[in-house]
Order: C-alpha cells, then structure tokens, then sequence
C-alpha cells in the first residue's frame, strides 16, 4: 500500500467513525419555572416522526384552552392529523441536523428561568437557548422580563457555527439606564458595559471585547432585564 493510499484510507476510516459517534438518539431535559414549575423534554429518536408519536410524544392541554391567568408554558406543536393537539410537554423528532422548537409562555412572572442538568446535554450536537450554546450557561437561562417566546434549537456538531459577533441588541420600551452585563462560560462576568440613559427604541451596540472566544450578555434597563443573547469574537 503506497502512502497516498494509506492516507485515504485513514481519511476514510475516520469519517466512518464521526458518522458512528454522532449518536442520531438523544434527548434534552429541562424545566421552566415561574411562580410554577414544568418538566419538558425535547430530543430525537430513529423510530420517531416528526409528527406525534403516541410511544414518545407527551401533549399538553391545548393552548386554546390555556388559563385566563396563572403560568402556563408549553412547546407549540402541530400535527394536521390531529386537529386540537397544538400544545406538548415532551416532542421527540425524527433525526436531523438541525430542529427548532418554540416555548409558549403564558402569563410568566416577573423571574422565569430553565434550569437543565449541564452534563446532560446532548453528545455530538448543540442546544442553543435563544441562540445561546447551553453548555456556556451552566445549567440555568433567565428569560427577559416580557418574553413570552424562548426558542430552544439543536444543531449537530458539524453544522454549529459560533452566534451572534459583536453585537449586543435589545429593545428599550420606556426611557431608563441601561447596562450590560458581558459573561463567558459558567457565567464568568468578563465586562459591565454602561449605556447610559436612552430613550425608547430598538438598539445595536457594537460591544469591545478583550479577548477571543464566545460569550453571552445581559441587557438592563435600571434593574429589569430586558435581553440576552450571544456574543462571538473571533482570532483576529
């Protein structure tokens, strides 16, 4: 065997053994709290559709039913078959590289978290919550206060590109100081950014790192947290 010959066939023995690894089964826990407490389960299964699959789907009362008051979270879900379940606490899928699943809030209180188990998360793939990679967050995202959508997305490993550049974006619904609160992973805070007073309006502001990597931040209006979302920097 000559070694451009050997070369391929370790090129090749290699790609076999990603493609095994990347495992197509997997499944990511968490729970939302506000004043209440929900379970939820997304993931992926071989023997799954993308529809729902009574052995590993779990439906949630349907949305058009959901209380006039109180906490009520749910994962929006559609299956034409099935004209009345719009609603899930658990959605298991058919394998992809990529899904996204939308989180209904109803009614949260003013502090909503997800809380999951960090060495739980998925192998060979990335959970972005609101575009942040969930291994940063060490176990917890605090949604903003008037949030009543968080997005939850899986990528595989080989797709995943690092969020969001330089950019800190937020809405300012109401004149207040506003402030920013830079981190890295395991919520290191690595700047506090002061924007000073502003008035209403929807805001770009381009953040000065110190240093490469990814990070998330935090946007503050007094003492209400308005938004959060990635940050990236690359080697320059």
């Amino acid at each position: 065997m000559t070694a451009k010959s050997r070369i391929i066939s370790l090129i090749v023995a290699i790609s076999v053994v990603l493609a095994w690894s990347a495992p197509k089964n997997w499944q990511f826990d968490f729970t939302i709290t506000s004043g209440r407490s929900q379970n939820f389960t997304i993931g992926m299964n071989d023997s799954a559709t993308d529809r729902f699959d009574r052995q590993f789907d779990m439906p949630a009362p349907p949305a058009t039913m959901a209380p006039p008051h109180g906490f009520y979270p749910y994962i929006s879900f559609v299956d034409t078959n099935y004209r009345y379940l719009d609603a899930a606490w658990k959605d298991i899928r058919a394998p992809h590289d990529s899904a996204l699943w939308k989180i209904i809030l109803h009614y949260p209180d003013t502090l909503t978290t997800i809380t999951w188990e960090p060495k739980k998360l998925p192998v060979g793939g990335k959970i972005l919550i609101e575009g942040i990679d969930a291994s940063l967050l060490g176990g917890k995202y605090v949604v903003p206060q008037g949030d009543t959508i968080v997005e939850i997305k899986y990528i595989s490993a080989s797709k995943y590109r690092p969020q969001g550049g330089k950019v800190i974006r937020f809405n300012l619904k109401e004149p207040a100081r506003v402030h920013a609160l830079v981190y890295s992973a395991g919520w290191k805070m690595v700047d506090d950014v002061d924007f000073g007073s502003l008035v209403p309006g929807e805001y770009k502001k381009v953040w000065k790192p110190k240093s490469s990597g990814e990070f998330f931040y935090q946007v503050f209006a007094g003492d209400k947290l308005i938004a959060a979302g990635p940050l990236y920097v690359g080697n320059e």
